[in-house]
């Protein structure tokens, strides 16, 4: 069969491509912040750059057959971290959060007791407190949700400093690396036409009830991206570059 470039674009290209522009970071705040979940928009219009994680499978050598070859056996996987790089803000409140967050880790500011003696530094917290689920999410080029990523009992272990120069003057950034004890994918389904002015959300999960909020109503005559959590600005209006 001869290459026929009309068959590529139709076969090949017919679901379209993926934007690295199209995307937005949700952090939950970690219980410890004590920080309501409704106002957890001060990293989420910051994030700059994100890694979507993959996975590894651990493996050990098995030979199945006494002069067969050697088959690899998976047995564990293993989750990478995931950097996060994030616009500073003048006063730094991008990295006080997370500088808060890693203290409820492990607190490093020691406490005075009733004889004048340092007490309470580097005690390790509970791990309930301090852990987060973080949702990193793709948009497609309307700007619809596709798929959610979620990074299951997350938190950050390195914070990079903040590089100063009196030549450079660009936007500070600070990166920040997350580990995660695992992730999960959630695909989210195109917006399906009803009529001309009618649009209903869908999800193309079975099980409704483990991925929507069962006291809010299926949204009718609403955009897409009025039905989803606050999609970032950047989507839109050609914050990030590369659109």
């Amino acid at each position: 069969m001869a290459f026929n470039v009309n068959q590529m674009i139709k076969r090949g290209l017919e679901s379209g491509v993926a934007k690295t522009s199209h995307f937005e970071v949700q952090i939950v705040p970690p219980r410890a912040l004590g920080v309501d979940s409704n106002r957890d928009e001060l990293l989420l219009y910051r994030a700059d750059s994100v890694e979507i994680p993959g996975r590894t499978a651990l493996t050990i050598d098995q030979r199945f057959t006494v002069n067969g070859p050697i088959n690899k056996v998976p047995y564990a996987q293993v989750y990478p971290d995931v950097t996060v790089t994030f616009l500073l803000s003048e006063d730094f409140r991008e990295k006080e959060y997370i500088d808060n967050w890693m203290s409820k880790m492990m607190d490093t500011r020691p406490g005075i007791d009733s004889f004048g003696s340092e007490t309470g530094a580097f005690n390790v917290k509970y791990f309930d407190d301090y852990k987060s689920t973080i949702n990193i999410k793709q948009f497609d080029m309307n700007g619809t949700l596709r798929t959610t990523t979620k990074l299951i009992d997350a938190y950050p272990i390195i914070l990079n400093g903040v590089q100063m120069a009196w030549g450079d003057d660009s936007l500070a950034k600070i990166s920040c690396q997350f580990t995660l004890r695992y992730y999960t994918v959630e695909k989210h389904a195109k917006v399906t036409e009803k009529n001309e002015s009618e649009e209903v959300v869908k999800k193309s999960d079975t099980n409704l009830s483990a991925t929507v909020d069962q006291n809010k109503p299926i949204l009718v005559g609403f955009d897409q991206r009025e039905a989803t959590i606050s999609p970032s600005n950047r989507v839109f209006t050609g914050l990030a570059s590369g659109q």
